[in-house]
């Protein structure tokens, strides 16, 4: 895929303010990543062999497409999820923006013929983050939660705490902990209701991490 081509049609698809987020989310996408590869990538194991340039190709292209359903009108983001067969929870009824990295995974799948599971994980799993995430998914995960626009309000996790973990100690698995940890104070901070799939994820997460709070 032509990442020229891709970005014009964006350019013309999303609003400006989207637009410009997801080129920040591209570029601190691959920051990130490149950060990783040149430190030698011991710690990802089975796909040690996997981050080359085709593979931060595949991270490009997520992040690029990462917001692609964002800017849907709420009745079509229920509408598309129940056409595309997507779990639909009574959270994503309250606010059925929450179905947009799912919704958007399966457009993204169709409209661009993209059937590359590294990509498509990526995407759908960019807000509430999963289980067995590739290193893809939390690259992106991350890099739309830490790129230099945003600033969520009302929680304890300093964003640039997580970017020194990911540029400085190279520590994904933490920053990623943190990250969610920041996502879920936020909600509540907003006083909005926990998706499932979010608590889900932080679960698994305090299971496969065994870290604490205040780390």
């Amino acid at each position: 895929m032509d990442i020229q081509d891709l970005e014009n049609k964006l350019k013309s698809h999303l609003s400006k303010k989207r637009f410009k987020h997801t080129l920040s989310v591209r570029d601190t996408a691959l920051r990130y990543a490149r950060v990783f590869q040149e430190a030698g990538l011991s710690f990802l194991e089975k796909e040690k062999s996997l981050l080359d340039e085709k593979y931060l190709n595949k991270i490009e292209i997520a992040a690029l497409l990462h917001d692609y359903a964002k800017e849907i009108k709420n009745d079509e983001q229920i509408n598309l999820a129940k056409f595309y067969g997507l779990d639909i929870y009574e959270e994503d009824l309250d606010r059925p923006n929450l179905l947009h990295a799912r919704v958007g995974a399966a457009i993204v799948e169709e409209e661009f013929d993209i059937y590359d599971s590294i990509i498509l994980s990526a995407i759908k799993e960019h807000t509430f983050a999963g289980r067995n995430m590739t290193f893809a998914s939390k690259i992106i995960f991350l890099a739309d939660m830490t790129e230099p626009n945003r600033d969520l309000k009302g929680t304890s996790i300093d964003l640039e705490n997580i970017r020194a973990l990911i540029i400085e100690k190279k520590d994904i698995e933490l920053a990623l902990f943190l990250a969610m940890q920041k996502k879920i104070e936020y909600v509540l901070f907003e006083r909005k209701m926990l998706h499932p799939l979010a608590l889900f994820s932080w679960n698994y997460m305090v299971k496969r991490t065994k870290v604490h709070a205040n780390n």
